[in-house]
């Protein structure tokens, strides 16, 4: 049975998802498991591909399953048996292949603090069997050569010494595997090129450069003999390699390449036709004459045009073409129209490909050419863009049309190219409009870069006149495109934005009255946007009663709060400001922090304010809250007293209790800490009190006091009352943070001392309906009986859902105490009070829980019984108990 069981692929993915959870499961160590599956691997009966699993976790998580030096040992020994025992049978061979890939990748991967050199060397010695054997499979000696590649570039110069017959093997080689060897010749070229570079003293290091040498020059020779043979992969990385010999030795000259440049520009790979740009790149002049790279910039122009080709290896090309042209302005001075001719955009092209055409046309032809400098020629180019950005749905084709069109735009300053651009924008703003953010966005770069020709005043000139001119219906169906025209067109000097035509236009639309607008919002900041530009670029006095009347029809008309308020805004600037405050008001950068840039000196004239500082963290608190005794208004014994019983009490106190939420008042004394050492504390202006609770109340109120003064007299203190809504009734720790204004015209913010709220602070007398308050007492006496005998059934029939419960607390006070301890402790909450004695007493604990006690004596000892309705309570109750009994 295999280690990895019948379903062993199965296994195999649990066990790469998490192999210590793996090992752990089936109680195995790391070696156990390792050695199992070197085990695994002799046994006949599991499959190929299994073990060939089986290698792959072994080379994988090697450095977590081989944890020392004698298990590496068992496991390259295994390994190596391994492939001596399969012998050479062609169905082993793709076992074979990865029995020696696992070998070189435990070696090469594992981080191990012993010297591995021994086994470096004893894996060399064993490949080189492999290679050097003709009986070998083809495939089998392949791995071993590219494992071979590997240790060389791992450990360079490990096989210097065995290159003559390693080029012996290769010359024996009949079958495809030769590929291999040359390959691996080229790597050991490499690391011999590379120690080459790195400099050496001495005679023997002379000696050795001069041997590499004559190495490499042998090892080229070889290779380029067989390399008619070779596949255009391991033809791509020998002449790759090839360049960096030539560049840096000088047995080899540029123009030893001559004999494949042809070859690689006809090549239909990519990977070759590129090196023939390297080569190009790399050499020059050395290698190419300046006719011959026009032949190769020919060669690329027809590979990029044929319609068969895939979009992404025509992109790939014409930006190969692009690059060229960039960087060699010899190679294409010398071409004609003729010769790029075919770059004209096809009905294949897609926009991509069409906007990169157009943009090598515009850097390879001749700025005074007379194709380039045509309009004709411009409209050939951008035909099919214009066509498909026309329709409906053509914003796929707008952005590389417009691209193009600044391309040329930069490129060409004939009035005839420019004409032509003019009209085809002009023209499209007419009759499609949804190319209108494309269009501006090409006017605003053209004003950006190319200020100076004044393009876009010319455009922007002959849009705002036609806008001007339409029907208003027409205006109307397509506002936001022509505001956006128009916003644009007010940066602009006044004779061409004509800003009071403009607003009246808007005024007209706006005194209709039925806009109808679906996008109201956007509609209205459009106008608005329009209006601030006006105010910003121009002088408002101008079109001043023109521009009120719009912002107050926006007002009237828009029902969006936004734009009403910011509507407003600019109406009071309009009314308020002189034009050099507007102005500098829009063109402020909030980065800025200099006073004389602040709203406030904007509006004052006078630059001497400051910006408000932020509020500053005082590491110390000031201010201090003194809890003070509430005082509860006492049950009022001599108020109306009702005999009967309330019928339908507990209904009427709950509808009490849902229509008016209990909260807690408690009174606080706000004053300084100490004496106040510093003057600008000695007065607190405009002093915020916020408060939390641990665990968190359902609302706390805010404390505002104007001014608190340092007084050492108790007169002068400040008496707050804060007002909470606790969420359970339980003890609470009140976390204040008080904010105030010193007299230094600076903010600070400081946390003051912590309070903590005990349980008999949130006990409250019963509420009373509004319909007994003048028998208050009667109402508390018949609604304890009530609340008494309904938690008392619902404890007898343990109802589904009920929180009530019972309990009963001894008192450690004496006879004679009893009842001075009881009506002192509990004086607002008695209800009765029986000779026997005996006291009822109801405690109402918010949101809506209750408390009620029978305290009596029961020989001579007194007893507390207690019934709550909410059984979470009822260990802060003893609690409470308890420290009453140790105070006592």
């Amino acid at each position: 049975k295999s280690t990895l069981g019948e379903d062993w692929f199965e296994t195999f993915l649990t066990f790469r998802l998490n192999p210590e959870a793996f090992l752990d499961r089936r109680k195995l160590t790391k070696d156990a498991f390792c050695l199992d599956a070197l085990k695994d691997l002799y046994s006949d009966h599991i499959e190929t591909q299994c073990k060939v699993h089986i290698l792959l976790l072994l080379q994988e998580y090697s450095s977590l399953l081989i944890t020392d030096i004698n298990v590496l040992e068992q496991c390259i020994e295994s390994l190596t048996n391994l492939f001596k025992t399969l012998g050479r049978k062609t169905e082993k061979r793709l076992l074979k292949s990865q029995v020696l890939i696992a070998v070189v990748t435990i070696l090469l991967t594992l981080d191990l603090d012993q010297d591995l050199s021994s086994f470096i060397q004893k894996i060399k010695i064993f490949l080189l069997e492999i290679i050097y054997s003709i009986s070998e499979d083809p495939i089998v000696t392949s791995s071993a050569c590219s494992c071979l590649e590997e240790l060389e570039i791992f450990y360079p110069g490990m096989l210097h010494a065995e290159i003559e017959n390693i080029l012996l093997a290769c010359d024996q080689e009949t079958s495809a595997a030769f590929q291999s060897y040359v390959l691996l010749l080229n790597t050991c070229a490499e690391t011999l090129l590379s120690m080459k570079k790195t400099d050496v003293a001495g005679k023997e290091s002379k000696d050795m450069v001069l041997n590499n040498k004559s190495l490499i020059s042998t090892i080229m020779s070889n290779i380029l003999e067989l390399y008619p043979l070779l596949t255009h992969t391991a033809q791509y990385r020998v002449l790759k390699n090839l360049i960096s010999v030539v560049k840096n030795t000088s047995q080899f000259s540029p123009k030893t390449f001559k004999l494949y440049f042809n070859g690689l520009t006809l090549s239909s790979e990519v990977p070759l036709i590129h090196l023939a740009f390297d080569l190009q790149e790399t050499f020059g002049s050395d290698l190419l004459s300046t006719q011959e790279e026009k032949q190769l910039l020919k060669q690329l122009v027809n590979l990029s045009t044929p319609p068969s080709l895939t979009s992404s290896h025509k992109l790939l090309f014409l930006d190969w073409l692009k690059s060229f042209i960039m960087h060699n302005e010899k190679a294409f001075s010398c071409l004609s129209f003729s010769d790029l001719e075919t770059l004209l955009p096809s009905p294949f092209d897609g926009p991509l490909t069409v906007e990169k055409k157009a943009h090598i046309l515009a850097l390879s032809l001749p700025p005074n050419s007379e194709e380039r400098a045509s309009g004709e020629f411009l409209n050939e180019i951008v035909n099919g863009l214009v066509k498909c950005s026309m329709l409906s749905g053509g914003t796929k084709a707008a952005p590389s049309l417009f691209r193009t069109l600044f391309i040329y735009f930069s490129a060409q300053t004939s009035e005839t190219i420019s004409n032509s651009i003019y009209k085809l924008i002009t023209g499209m703003l007419k009759t499609s409009l949804h190319l209108t953010p494309y269009a501006l966005s090409f006017l605003d770069a053209a004003r950006t870069k190319y200020n100076e020709r004044k393009f876009h005043e010319k455009a922007l000139d002959h849009m705002v006149e036609h806008i001007l001119s339409i029907p208003l219906k027409q205006f109307h169906s397509n506002l936001e495109y022509y505001l956006a025209i128009l916003e644009s067109a007010s940066q602009e000097p006044a004779s061409i934005c004509r800003p009071r035509a403009v607003l009246r236009l808007l005024q007209k639309m706006l005194n209709e009255g039925n806009l109808n607008l679906q996008n109201t919002w956007c509609i209205g900041n459009r106008i608005l946007s329009l209006c601030r530009t006006l105010m910003k670029y121009h002088d408002v006095q101008i079109f001043y009663y023109d521009l009120a009347e719009v912002l107050c029809l926006i007002i009237q008309q828009f029902q969006d709060t936004d734009v009403k308020d910011r509507a407003k805004i600019y109406y009071c600037m309009l009314t308020s400001l002189s034009k050099l405050k507007v102005q500098t008001i829009f063109a402020w950068n909030p980065s800025e922090k200099e006073g004389k840039n602040t709203l406030n000196s904007f509006v004052t004239g006078g630059e001497s304010l400051q910006f408000a500082s932020c509020i500053q963290k005082l590491n110390n608190p000031i201010l201090q809250m003194l809890r003070l005794d509430s005082e509860i208004h006492s049950l009022n014994t001599d108020d109306n007293f009702i005999e009967e019983p309330i019928s339908g009490i507990l209904e009427l106190y709950q509808q009490h209790l849902t229509s008016q939420e209990s909260f807690l008042q408690l009174p606080f004394i706000l004053k300084h800490i100490g004496t106040v050492e510093e003057n600008s504390f000695a007065e607190l202006y405009g002093i915020v009190i916020s408060a939390e609770s641990e665990p968190s109340c359902k609302e706390i109120s805010v404390i505002e006091i104007p001014i608190l003064k340092s007084a050492p007299t108790p007169n002068q203190e400040k008496t707050v009352t804060l007002q909470l809504k606790p969420r359970e009734p339980q003890p609470l720790t009140l976390r204040f943070k008080a904010e105030f204004t010193c007299n230094n015209g600076y903010s600070y913010t400081c946390s003051l001392q912590s309070v903590t709220l005990n349980l008999d602070d949130l006990f409250l007398p019963l509420p009373v309906s509004e319909s007994y308050l003048q028998c208050s007492s009667s109402w508390r006496l018949f609604l304890f009986h009530a609340l008494w005998e309904r938690f008392t059934n619902e404890i007898k029939l343990n109802e589904e859902g009920s929180k009530c419960c019972q309990s009963v607390f001894a008192l450690k006070i004496g006879t004679e105490e009893f009842s001075t301890f009881v009506e002192k402790k509990w004086k607002y909450f008695i209800v009765s009070k029986l000779s026997s004695p005996e006291y009822k007493i109801a405690i109402h604990l918010p949101p809506q829980n209750h408390l009620l006690l029978k305290i009596n004596l029961v020989n001579d000892k007194p007893f507390v019984h207690i019934l709550v309705d909410n059984i979470s309570t009822l260990p802060w109750i003893t609690l409470y108990f308890q420290n009453i009994s140790e105070i006592l």
